[in-house]
């Protein structure tokens, strides 16, 4: 059974620019910011018909648009975005305020960005299945202990890797995975509770 899969390339951040701006509607962009807190998802939204960059792409939260992707960036990835090789998802990581030369607070923001590629995949949904598991405990577990996120990415990375290399007719192997996965889903448990106690 072929499955298309999106999967995770990198994670990365950026300041939005633009922040200081005011939107089509009147609506003060430093407005929406003063009310926003940090792990709200933004929108990036490509705007090919923008007179000012082409390769524009905009940030939005449910209040409204805050501001840019930088341009610098954004020229990378607009024409992934435009022929449908990437997608990417945005949070906002930190906001932030200094004063200006004036004296008037402005409002900052900055983006944490997963950037994601589709990649088919022939395999069983049992293979599905444990992956998914596997990489949803371990993801769990690096967003409850910062410290493990990097070993969590390398887990998720490690077992997707070998899924994508085993056969779908290849029982042995199965049974392996099997027993493996069920091993590592105990220990992560095990590591997570004696890190609680």
């Amino acid at each position: 059974m072929t499955i298309a899969r999106w999967v995770i390339i990198e994670e990365f951040t950026t300041p939005v620019d633009g922040v200081t701006e005011v939107n089509l509607n009147g609506v003060s962009r430093q407005q929406i910011l003063q009310q926003c807190h940090t792990g709200v998802p933004a929108r990036l939204m490509r705007e090919p018909r923008n007179r000012v960059d082409p390769d524009a792409i905009s940030v939005s939260i449910t209040a409204g648009q805050i501001g840019y992707i930088p341009s610098d960036l954004a020229v990378e990835m607009a024409p992934l975005i435009d022929a449908g090789e990437r997608r990417y998802a945005a949070v906002l990581s930190t906001i932030g305020s200094t004063m200006g030369d004036d004296g008037v607070e402005v409002f900052e923001a900055v983006l944490t960005i997963t950037e994601r590629i589709e990649r088919p995949e022939s395999r069983s949904s049992i293979f599905t299945f444990f992956s998914d598991l596997i990489g949803g405990v371990v993801s769990l577990l690096g967003t409850i202990l910062k410290p493990m996120r990097p070993a969590a990415r390398w887990a998720v990375k490690y077992v997707d890797r070998l899924l994508q290399n085993v056969a779908n007719d290849d029982k042995v192997v199965l049974i392996s995975l099997r027993v493996a996965a069920v091993a590592l889903a105990v220990g992560l448990v095990v590591v997570l509770l004696r890190l609680i106690f």
